[in-house]
């Protein structure tokens, strides 16, 4: 299968692009480099890169391609340096009208990473995918909106599969230091223990990057009538989702459902039944003690403090400042030159 994968040099998109090329399938990437540094991708030997804005496509790039897989997004760890109506146009528009032209070109699928925040934040019981949705913050709410016109679209002939994914944590090539998890691991191991009501309210559904990629792979592998116009939680099953049950990760112990509830912690735990039903072929390969152990060793040893650890949980949105301060990216977040290369 000949996939188009946005934002190719993200987080979860490093670690997709090579699941996806171990499939087999033939994988063309697109990516702005928003985040790239003056080594970025190409330290690790490739070649001289050239990047893409997403914004920026037209139909006749995507002719030829059986898949798409957007991940191409801005996330909630900047959007406050952002202006609102790139947000936007960024997140919502660029994603429809990459759809819209891709069905037009003949694209027979389209893959959606949105997101489990689409829940509401103090729901109890199961949360399965006909659960109401009520947005936790501006990227789940446009994510949401993203899945309604998604699903419009869809068709015979094209089809739109939506995976709401859990908290991605684990390492990857382009790892981010944001994640919840990672910054209660983080402030374990530098001494700087957070109070209880720092930790924001759950659910805090969590899955490891390995497992999103994995999940991305099958919703393009299985049968067009399995997965067209279907929405798919993909989160770690049987535990706990509570900013308490997230502490007692980060320390290296456990808590499940039926734990929380002995403690008497809200559980708001999401149902991935859906997904491992219908696309038999996937399973989750990382549980919590190594997605803990994991994330502690990429830690150990880096001789974090409080600042220190502060600065790491905002390292992105400080370099996108920078380049924002030093004129080099513009308000619409283009470069100030004509094309990026490294």
């Amino acid at each position: 299968m000949k996939v188009l994968l946005t934002g190719h040099l993200g987080y979860i998109g490093t670690a997709a692009a090579p699941a996806l090329l171990a499939r087999k399938h033939q994988v063309v990437g697109l990516d702005s480099g928003l985040f790239v540094s003056g080594a970025g991708p190409t330290g690790r030997g490739s070649k001289a890169h050239t990047f893409w804005d997403i914004r920026d496509v037209q139909p006749d790039d995507l002719r030829g391609f059986d898949a798409i897989v957007h991940l191409g997004a801005l996330a909630n760890d900047i959007l406050d340096i952002v202006p609102p109506e790139i947000a936007h146009e960024v997140n919502y528009s660029a994603a429809i009208r990459l759809a819209s032209m891709a069905k037009y070109a003949g694209v027979a699928r389209f893959v959606f990473p949105s997101t489990c925040g689409v829940y509401p934040k103090k729901a109890t019981g199961p949360l399965s995918e006909r659960r109401m949705p009520n947005p936790q913050d501006a990227v789940s709410a446009m994510k949401l909106r993203v899945e309604y016109d998604l699903l419009r679209l869809g068709d015979s002939s094209f089809a739109p599969v939506i995976l709401r994914l859990g908290i991605v944590c684990g390492v990857s090539p382009a790892m981010r230091h944001d994640p919840l998890l990672h910054w209660l691991i983080a402030r374990c191991l530098s001494g700087s223990l957070p109070a209880p009501e720092m930790i924001p309210e759950g659910p805090h559904p969590l899955v490891h990057v390995e497992d999103v990629a994995g999940a991305i792979a099958s919703a393009l592998e299985a049968p067009q009538d399995v997965v067209a116009n279907q929405v798919f939680n993909v989160a770690l099953p049987g535990i706990a989702h509570s900013g308490h049950a997230l502490m007692l990760f980060a320390h290296g112990e456990s808590a499940t459902i039926e734990d929380a509830q002995a403690r008497g912690w809200p559980v708001g735990a999401v149902d991935g039944s859906k997904l491992l039903t219908n696309l038999p072929d996937f399973h989750f390969a990382w549980d919590i003690p190594h997605i803990v152990e994991q994330v502690r060793r990429a830690y150990e040893g880096s001789g974090l403090d409080a600042n220190a650890l502060q600065r790491l949980r905002l390292a992105r949105k400080l370099s996108l400042k920078a380049r924002q301060d030093s004129g080099a990216l513009l308000p619409t977040l283009r470069p100030a030159s004509a094309r990026i290369q490294v």
